[in-house]
C-alpha cells in the first residue's frame, strides 16, 4: 500500500480511486474486484463515474484515543463501511486490526484504541456502495456469486 500511495502520488493529475482488500495477499475480494473494472468501463466505456474518495479525518480525543471519521460520497448508495488500522510501520508484515464501526447520518466514525502512542498510525476505511444492478465475475475462480456491492477505500 504505501509503495503505491507513494508512487502515485509522483504523477500529478491523474483520476485515481483505491480499493483494498485487508487480510488477502495479493487477492482480491469481489466488491474490490469489481471496483476495477468500473473504474476501467467509465474511462475507457464512458460508463457512469465511480463515487469520490471517501473523505477521511483523524483526530486525537482527550483521552488520547485516535478516532477516525468517514464520510462517503452519496452520488451512489452507501451501504455500509468497515474502518482498519495498525501500528507496524513496515507494510510487508504490517496487520490490520478491524475497528468497531458507529453510523452516524452520512458520517462512519471508529476508535482506535492503541496500547501506545510512540509508534506510526496506519488507517483506512472501505466503503461499500450498492451496485445498480448485480454483477457477474464468475470467469474468474472463486467468484461464482453475484456482486451486489462495490468498494472503494
Amino acid at each position: 500500500m504505501d509503495d503505491v500511495y507513494r508512487t502515485n502520488e509522483l504523477i500529478p493529475n491523474q483520476p485515481i480511486r483505491y480499493a483494498w482488500t485487508p487480510h488477502h495477499n495479493h487477492r482480491l475480494s469481489p466488491e474490490v474486484a469489481v471496483t476495477m473494472l468500473l473504474w476501467l468501463d467509465h474511462y475507457l466505456k464512458d460508463a457512469p463515474s465511480l463515487p469520490e474518495t471517501p473523505e477521511t479525518r483523524l483526530t486525537l480525543q482527550a483521552q488520547k484515543v485516535p478516532s477516525i471519521q468517514v464520510t462517503p460520497d452519496h452520488s451512489w448508495t452507501v451501504e455500509r463501511c468497515e474502518i482498519f488500522y495498525s501500528v507496524d510501520p513496515d507494510p510487508r508484515a504490517r496487520f490490520w486490526r478491524s475497528a468497531e464501526v458507529i453510523r452516524n447520518g452520512d458520517v462512519f466514525e471508529a476508535q482506535l484504541p492503541l496500547h501506545s502512542l510512540d509508534l506510526p498510525l496506519f488507517a483506512f476505511s472501505n466503503v461499500y456502495y450498492r451496485l445498480p444492478k448485480d454483477e457477474s465475475m464468475k470467469q474468474i475462480p472463486g467468484m461464482s456469486e453475484p456482486i451486489r456491492q462495490f468498494c472503494l477505500s
